[in-house]
């Protein structure tokens, strides 16, 4: 504590005490936030930019941070050429090789208990789950879709 008067020190003490206390209070008694899940957040069926102007409710802009702002973020990380300006990256002056496919059914077998969590859930329920759109699998030597 900086020097204070030694009637004022007790006083300092219970005021950041005090502060401290309804800081932390006030952050742990936040409310978590509930947000739709996978398919009631699904860019397509919410209709992120869709019109010649798009409705002022489904605008997602770079300026304003709505870009950033689920569930309007699962949209722009499809579509983030349209925010704001980027580079072409060369893929090199080859051709370009088409990736392996091996789709698999049996996939949907794999069932795991996450973190912090208590139910078993399929590798299906896990992609919703995570408002996962596409993934790609790498393995040594081999590439899965």
């Amino acid at each position: 504590m900086p020097d204070l008067h030694p009637c004022c020190k007790p006083i300092a003490r219970f005021t950041t005490v005090l502060l401290t206390s309804l800081l932390a209070s006030t952050a742990y008694g936040a409310a978590p936030s509930t947000f739709p899940d996978s398919a009631a957040s699904d860019p397509a069926k919410l209709g992120w930019m869709v019109g010649s102007p798009p409705p002022a409710d489904r605008t997602v802009r770079f300026e304003d941070g709505s870009y950033f702002q689920f569930p309007a973020m699962r949209w722009s990380v499809s579509n983030f050429r349209q925010l704001m300006p980027t580079i072409n990256v060369s893929r090199g002056s080859g051709s370009p090789v088409a990736l392996p496919r091996a789709l698999r059914k049996d996939l949907d077998e794999v069932s795991f208990v996450p973190l912090g969590a208590t139910q078993a859930m399929t590798w299906e329920q896990s992609l919703a789950a995570t408002y996962t759109d596409g993934i790609v699998v790498l393995h040594p030597r081999q590439h899965r879709l």
